[in-house]
Formats: structure tokens, sequence, C-alpha cells
């Protein structure tokens, strides 16, 4: 399996360098995807992916992405960071046909 990378634009990655450069992502019990700039509450054990100047945190219990994650910047209703599994968005565009 290639090695998973971490994908962000300056601006992402200026917004989390001057927010302590951690990002965190995981999964209630129910699917819901959280991503924050600080862990969860509940103790979770996370997996560390380095990207350039930060690092992604991403919860073990949820499966990796087969090549990459992908940070973006949202602005609604308030600034705020997500995070894409191999750049899929789910309602705006397809999975790649491996994660299907």
């Amino acid at each position: 399996m290639a090695e998973v990378t971490v994908v962000a634009e300056p601006d992402v990655r200026e917004f989390l360098i001057e927010h302590g450069g951690n990002v965190y992502v995981w999964a209630t019990d129910a699917g819901l995807k959280h991503v924050s700039l600080s862990p969860p509450h509940e103790p979770m054990e996370f997996e560390s992916i380095e990207g350039d100047g930060f690092t992604l945190h991403q919860a073990a219990s949820i499966q990796s992405p087969t090549t990459e994650w992908k940070l973006v910047l949202r602005h609604f209703p308030l600034k705020h960071l997500d995070a894409l599994w191999d750049a899929w968005e789910p309602g705006v565009s397809a999975p790649s046909p491996g994660n299907l």
C-alpha cells in the first residue's frame, strides 16, 4: 500500500499553523465525521500523518484513505477546516473507483 499524504493549499497551511499546527479527524459511532483543531473530549487512539508544517491526527478507528487526505478551508457558517478522504467530498464529487 502506498503512503498516505496530506494535501493542503497555502491558506489552509497558514490557518493550521496559526492555530497550533494540529488537526484531528474522527467519526462518531453513528459515522458522523468530525474535523477539529483540538482532540475530542473522549479518549481515542490516533495515527499521525505529517503535512507541510502541520500534523493530521486520524482516529485509528476509521479507515485510512488509499492515497491522501485533502484539507480545505470552509467559510460558512464560520471559518473551519474540512478533511476530504482521497479528495472525495460526499454530495459534491464521486468517490474514486477504489473507494466504492
